[in-house]
């Protein structure tokens, strides 16, 4: 399968079920050879003949469009064959439930909210900041290890990020609020394990160390934290708010697009109108 390996590590943080569905696209697709926009078009005709339904035909294309997206940010494709025959094949604009903004005065207590005195309770706090404070998407941050905190000369803390959406190895600083919540969970798994290399972030099972945090924990301890505040949000949310608190603070766009770690400044710019909605004139309008 072409760029197999590539495309099993971009998908290896993603849920189960999205990685069987971007897998499955993606072998029917390197099945046939013409990988040409006349060959896609051909592949989701064969598919349309095979009884597929449109929203199996639409959930292939995103997917290999998606897949394509992540190839030509890597330089590994020249092109989304994909992506420019969308209309060709009529396949509508997906609709993507918009992410929310914790309230900036909520994150503190939201970190708080685990019990510091348990092991899980020490991880789901220093998660919860992590996601917070360094703006991880999810599968960056559960592929973290030890050996992934660093110190600059002058005393500063930084992860080094290996596995990023870009596939290109990151540095992303740690604010020093969330390093105080990262200090115990250190010095919890410094004593769980001697390795290096060992997972920063891990599952217990009946109070022993069971192997790398998974996604659907991940999942559950951020729904339960944050929904102990009244609020309803998946984890994406915190990058959201990373992000829009960067904004918020007058931070300039440049600035904000690097630390969020994003391939270009237009990623970034989709932030903006949520950040300055405060702005709005349409606040001081009155009949």
């Amino acid at each position: 399968m072409k760029h197999g390996k590539t495309v099993r590590m971009w998908l290896s943080g993603r849920p189960e079920n999205t990685r069987r569905t971007y897998l499955v696209a993606w072998h029917k697709w390197c099945t046939q050879s013409d990988h040409s926009r006349a060959g896609v078009l051909k592949h989701f005709q064969q598919l349309k003949g095979l009884g597929y339904s449109d929203g199996t035909v639409k959930l292939h294309y995103w997917a290999l469009s998606s897949i394509y997206e992540m190839l030509t940010l890597t330089r590994r494709e020249k092109e989304n064959p994909v992506k420019a025959v969308r209309k060709l094949i009529r396949i509508g604009k997906r609709l993507v439930r918009p992410t929310k903004t914790v309230p900036f005065s909520m994150v503190k207590r939201i970190c708080n909210s685990p019990p510091w005195q348990t092991e899980t309770g020490i991880r789901d706090r220093a998660f919860l900041a992590v996601l917070f404070g360094c703006g991880f998407r999810r599968f960056e941050a559960r592929e973290l290890v030890l050996s992934d905190i660093n110190a600059t000369p002058k005393g500063q803390f930084f992860f080094r990020v290996r596995q990023t959406k870009s596939q290109v190895v990151q540095d992303q600083p740690i604010p020093s609020w969330t390093r105080e919540y990262l200090s115990a969970l250190i010095l919890q798994r410094r004593d769980e394990s001697e390795s290096p290399d060992a997972p920063l972030f891990i599952d217990y099972f009946r109070h022993t160390p069971a192997g790398p945090i998974s996604p659907k924990t991940i999942y559950r301890l951020y729904k339960k934290w944050v929904g102990k505040h009244g609020i309803i949000a998946a984890p994406h949310s915190a990058r959201k708010t990373f992000i829009n608190k960067l904004l918020n603070d007058g931070v300039p766009l440049q600035l904000v697009s690097k630390a969020a770690r994003h391939a270009a400044i237009s990623s970034t710019e989709r932030y903006i109108a949520e950040a300055k909605i405060d702005e709005s004139v349409c606040f001081s309008l009155r009949y």
